[in-house]
């Protein structure tokens, strides 16, 4: 690793961004030593959750300042384990612009733990001058390299789809095994058709390797060789053709569904990011925990998780918002995280929330005297038992209550009413969608039905 002159470093924790232009994107929490600020018994936002930021032009800036001109390495702390095997791709920006053509398209390996990376090129690790003063660093999420790859199986997709309609209007939507069926006849460049898209396949599956500059498997692309294997098994049994087409593009393990596994897989780009650190000594990279603290550290833990624990409806404040949500600790700590970021620093109310251990203890908890302030997540039929204990409050007495009922239909609210009072609003709505296949409809010429009659 080159040393530069000086001593000069600047730590950036990627949690707390300055810009970012998807509000998805949001910090996550983890009991990591090597991943900062952390605490041993209390849950701290230290990085950027990798699920949140995954799509091809998210983006997430930082300001930063620097106390001391001078020529500086770049580093990240980063877990990508999006992709097996494979690296996920990031522009890189300071103050707006690309820092060098090595950072464009900038490959992120996979790595299965957090993991210290220094920018680099060919030549070793990049030297970024900083001139004093208040400077901006920008990570933005890139899929570029992969698009001739996703189109390829785009359009091999759609060529295996009319395959399979093709010889279904041939020989039925019911197959008979014991029929004998010379599609060849009807067909003639079936066989080279399926050899074809495997050859195709093979290709993008060797291009692949060269991104990577490997000769190993590539897990991230397994589906590819998936479907690769089942056209060449198709191809060589021509007189079964028939028999499998629901391995084309109707099957659960059909050729399509391998391939839209390994689309939907391609894009996402998930990048979790603990911190980002300019330094000129590599002294100054930020240090890992030691096995010794870890194991100490878990013994910490062990023994903490007997004492109070997070969300208990026995921890409370009496002074903050009291909330019961009957929903999993995952669903309560993002709903704590969005309170804490959003709505308590515009209103300056603090909220309490709680996971509810029985949404039937509502009404034991109103008769104790112990009731919280909101119930999230409760059957839609328990506000109208609470309502007739004169346990719960009529929503219609609140000045903005119209201008919140109006996103509703009226129905929604039926449930919650008693005679021209209201006690719930609905959290979720269900309804019915009917899905078709285009594909299908254009091949026999027929519109899609503008009814449900």
């Amino acid at each position: 690793m080159d040393t530069l002159t000086g001593n000069q470093s600047i730590i950036i924790e990627a949690e707390n961004p300055s810009l970012q232009n998807d509000p998805s994107t949001r910090a996550g929490s983890w009991f990591n030593l090597d991943l900062t600020p952390y605490d041993s018994k209390k849950k701290k936002l230290n990085y950027v959750d990798g699920l949140s930021f995954k799509d091809a032009g998210q983006f997430i800036e930082y300001e930063f300042e620097v106390e001391e001109k001078g020529s500086y390495h770049l580093g990240l702390r980063y877990l990508q384990d999006a992709k097996v095997d494979f690296s996920v791709f990031a522009d890189i920006y300071l103050d707006g612009e690309i820092i060098s053509t090595s950072t464009q398209n900038y490959q992120l390996p996979y790595v299965a733990n957090f993991s210290d990376e220094i920018l680099h090129n060919e030549e070793g690790n990049l030297v970024i001058d900083l001139d004093k003063g208040i400077h901006t660093l920008r990570v933005k999420l890139s899929i570029d390299p992969l698009q001739e790859i996703l189109n390829e199986v785009e359009n091999i997709v759609s060529e295996v789809q009319q395959l399979s309609i093709t010889i279904k209007n041939l020989v039925g939507n019911v197959v008979d095994k014991n029929r004998n069926f010379e599609i060849i006849e009807y067909i003639p460049d079936v066989e080279a058709q399926l050899n074809g898209w495997a050859e195709r396949l093979d290709a993008l599956y060797t291009q692949a390797q060269e991104m990577e500059n490997t000769n190993k498997t590539i897990s991230a692309f397994a589906s590819i060789k998936i479907a690769e294997e089942q056209l060449l098994s198709i191809a060589s049994k021509r007189r079964e053709i028939h028999i499998r087409v629901n391995e084309l593009a109707t099957g659960t393990n059909s050729i399509t569904a391998h391939l839209g596994t390994f689309l939907e897989g391609m894009n996402n780009n998930g990048i979790s990011i603990d911190k980002f650190f300019f330094f000129q000594d590599k002294k100054d990279i930020p240090k890992k925990a030691s096995l010794i603290k870890k194991v100490t550290d878990g013994t910490i833990r062990f023994f903490t998780s007997f004492g109070k624990q997070n969300y208990s409806v026995n921890d409370k404040n009496s002074e903050n918002l009291q909330v019961w949500v009957n929903r999993p600790r995952q669903y309560v700590e993002i709903l704590q995280k969005s309170i804490d970021k959003d709505f308590t620093p515009k209103t300056g109310i603090k909220v309490d929330l709680s996971i509810m251990p029985d949404p039937n203890k509502l009404i034991l908890a109103n008769a104790a005297g112990n009731a919280p302030d909101v119930a999230l997540g409760v059957n839609y039929a328990l506000p109208f038992d609470l309502a007739i204990r004169n346990a719960i409050l009529d929503l219609t007495q609140f000045d903005d209550f119209d201008k919140v009922a109006n996103q509703y239909p009226e129905n929604l609210l039926v449930p919650s009413m008693i005679e021209d009072k209201i006690y719930a609003m609905p959290e979720t709505m269900n309804f019915y969608v009917m899905f078709y296949r285009t594909d299908v409809l254009d091949n026999i010429g027929m519109d899609p039905f503008d009814t449900m009659e």
